[in-house]
């Protein structure tokens, strides 16, 4: 025991006094083509290492009681062999090189030391200083190789160094190729051309013609992401791909299609790789969805594709981390289960057939049976089974499925996650059909509304960075002066946007303007009763037209239908909070409130929606800023407030918020949370250097 003991604290990386002497470990490129290895371990680590083997050609077993689905599938392809049981010392004998990665690092020195013994190359991957070969940090590019490593001690800092210096390099030699992604959601498109975008995404080969395309396919959308100095033709190319696999033209469907470019195309990417962009907010199924295409698509080469896909994998980790967005708090399958719960009104535990086999399914049939629901799959004995859910996880074959083949309860309901079955249902009167978007909606409080609102920033400010890094810029004056309202929400926002520009290029030198518009002057007449749409901007923009200001900052919601013509709008920011909220003075909800109650409105919008809403409250006009308006509701003046949330989350003032609407229930007012970017028409240079924060959504803005 004893000695086990010596052994763990011999080789804990964590304490580098133990380590006896500085070993220096020399550079040498070897060919290991042929070479037969043997790796210890079935987890992520020996995954990685029979990665960069089978790159280099190697000859690989691996010996693991289990081992990970990853090398499963290069065991059942034949690409490995696998001795599915405990390691035994005399199983290295007729191994070259031996790379010791269990999980138990006692382990992994034994297997060191017998291989030492025989005289035969190892590695132990938990502890790189007694290895006698360890493994580099590589990027390879334009048949170039560049290694790092730090003698064994400090894997994590050498992974860091290779991926600036990948960056560096990849950011100098692709300077004139274009990144961009296009894609559909499936909602907007007729079911027969989805499922037939799914096939292709799982059938098609495009390693020889398009080794530069990686295509993502979920219940929720299918994207083609390009990086390309000729994105346009490639366009074209899968364009005539997809017509010629799905027998359509596809081009009639391009108007339900949306394209991003360059910065944008990054930005989109890591929106939905953080969580941002998906019906779920929050969810990470997306992140293994996106590593089994990059498996799939980018497997046979390392280009600036991939390296755009493993950077966004990591800032995405780094941004949930850093905004506490965490990945354990919800999950598709805990929507499932909620769902079940919440639609199925019976006494007994439910019947669930869960259709489908991949990570969805499982994680699916793990919450089910936490929650105490009888589980059933297709391979069971179904006939006398009176099934009350059917959860489908994977796209169903049109000809080979018939509801009448199982027994169904009364009111029995479908949950499709694939989204694309409704056809084999809509005539069936007797269920439920709901589609993945039907039941996704995440609860969102004060508290998550800040953590998303911080997130969606760091996001934006992420995709600046990487901007700025890879591309020229000329900044277009010594200092921009930033013209904006006096108010504090107003200096928010400011802010705001001046550390998006920082973000982009740390140099750049600006200050600020304020000015008071006639809605700063006037807080008497209601908004709604306000003639001139350009209430809020027309101040700022006269200063920008007289040369007083380089930049007008307006909220997105306050511009006017139509600008002058001298000015040009060259960005609108993405929302980083686009939700109406509910502020009540008693902490009721606007159901809960009593009849009665007066409710601060300032919009005819807001009117109509509490009208429809809760026709017996009475919906009363209110002016003035934020905390001004909450001021009258505690004076009792008001018993409850509509306000934008995004308001109060950039005053630091989200505790007051009482409720946060669902946009399907309370919808928000176009640009709600945007920042709208407004410069002279002549000033090109100015407009070329704002262009990367172009990153909103303009779809409805009458002034884009």
């Amino acid at each position: 025991m004893n000695h086990v003991i010596k052994e763990i604290y011999a080789y804990d990386e964590s304490d580098t006094s133990s380590i006896v002497e500085d070993i220096t470990f020399l550079p040498l490129a070897v060919n290991v083509n042929g070479l037969k290895c043997l790796v210890v371990g079935g987890g992520r680590v020996a995954l990685r290492k029979v990665k960069t083997l089978l790159n280099a050609g190697a000859l690989i077993t691996i010996i693991a009681p289990d081992v990970h689905e990853e090398l499963q599938d290069l065991v059942d392809n034949n690409t490995i062999t696998w001795l599915s049981n405990e390691y035994q010392p005399k199983q290295i004998t007729n191994y070259d090189f031996i790379i010791a990665a269990t999980s138990d690092k006692v382990l992994n020195v034994r297997i060191g030391k017998d291989a030492k013994r025989l005289k035969k190359l190892y590695c132990i991957v938990s502890s790189g200083q007694h290895s006698q070969v360890i493994f580099p940090a590589i990027h390879s590019q334009d048949g170039i190789m560049l290694a790092v490593h730090s003698n064994g001690l400090n894997c994590r800092r050498s992974k860091q160094v290779r991926d600036d210096i990948a960056r560096y390099l990849q950011g100098k030699h692709h300077l004139n190729e274009e990144f961009l992604v296009f894609g559909f959601k499936h909602c907007e498109l007729p079911a027969e051309i989805s499922r037939g975008l799914n096939h292709f995404a799982r059938k098609a080969d495009l390693q020889d013609s398009l080794s530069n395309t990686l295509i993502i396919s979920t219940c929720q959308r299918w994207e083609c992401y390009i990086s390309s100095k000729t994105p346009r033709k490639d366009l074209r190319k899968i364009f005539s791909l997809l017509e010629s696999k799905l027998n359509a033209e596809i081009t009639q469907y391009l108007p339900n299609a949306y394209f991003r470019y360059d910065n944008a195309a990054y930005h989109h990417l890591l929106s939905i790789l953080v969580g941002l962009d998906s019906p779920l907010i929050g969810e990470t199924e997306i992140i293994s969805q996106v590593r089994s295409a990059m498996s799939r698509y980018l497997s046979q080469t390392k280009n600036l594709l991939t390296g755009i896909f493993e950077s966004t994998i990591l800032a995405s980790r780094k941004i949930r981390n850093s905004c506490g967005l965490e990945p354990t708090q919800i999950s598709w399958a805990d929507v499932v289960v909620s769902a079940i719960l919440e639609k199925i009104n019976i006494q007994k535990a439910p019947n669930v057939l869960i259709i489908g086999t991949g990570k969805l399914a499982e994680s699916i049939i793990n919450k089910c049976s936490q929650a105490t629901m009888k589980i059933k799959s297709l391979s069971d004995r179904l006939e006398d089974t009176l099934l009350d859910v059917i959860v489908i996880c994977s796209e169903l074959s049109h000809g080979g499925f018939d509801l009448s083949d199982f027994k169904c309860s009364s009111g029995m309901i479908i949950l499709d996650m694939e989204g694309n079955n409704d056809s084999l249902f809509k005539n069936n009167n007797n269920i439920r059909y709901y589609k993945a978007k039907d039941i996704a909606y995440r609860p969102i409080d004060n508290n998550l509304a800040g953590i998303i609102a911080s997130a969606r920033i760091k996001t934006i400010e992420q995709s600046l960075v990487r901007y700025g890094l890879t591309k020229k810029l000329s900044i277009p004056a010594d200092e921009l002066k930033i013209g904006t309202r006096a108010s504090d929400l107003a200096i928010a926002q400011t802010d705001e946007f001046m550390r998006m520009l920082k973000s982009l290029a740390p140099e750049v030198s600006c200050s600020i303007e304020t000015f008071n518009s006639p809605g700063d002057r006037d807080k008497i007449t209601p908004l709604p009763k306000v003639k001139d749409d350009d209430f809020f901007t027309c101040d700022i923009d006269s200063a920008l037209l007289s040369g007083k200001i380089d930049i007008a900052l307006h909220s997105a919601k306050d511009m006017p239908q139509k600008i002058r013509n001298e000015l040009y709008v060259a960005g609108v920011t993405p929302s980083i909070a686009n939700w109406e909220c509910l502020v009540s003075k008693s902490g009721l909800k606007l159901m809960e409130l009593p009849a009665g109650s007066a409710v601060g409105i300032s919009s005819e919008r807001r009117r109509k929606q509490i009208e429809e809403l809760r026709p017996d409250l009475k919906a009363v006009d209110i002016r003035g800023n934020v905390p001004n308006r909450i001021a009258q509701m505690n004076s009792g003046k008001y018993d409850a407030l509509i306000l934008a949330a995004v308001g109060l989350i950039r005053l630091g003032m989200q505790q007051h918020i009482t409720e946060i609407f669902r946009e399907s229930v309370f919808p928000s007012t176009q640009g709600q949370g945007s920042l709208a970017i407004v410069i002279r028409e002549e000033d090109e240079q100015l407009r070329r250097f704002l262009k990367p924060l172009d990153l909103g959504n303009k779809e409805g803005l009458p002034w884009r």
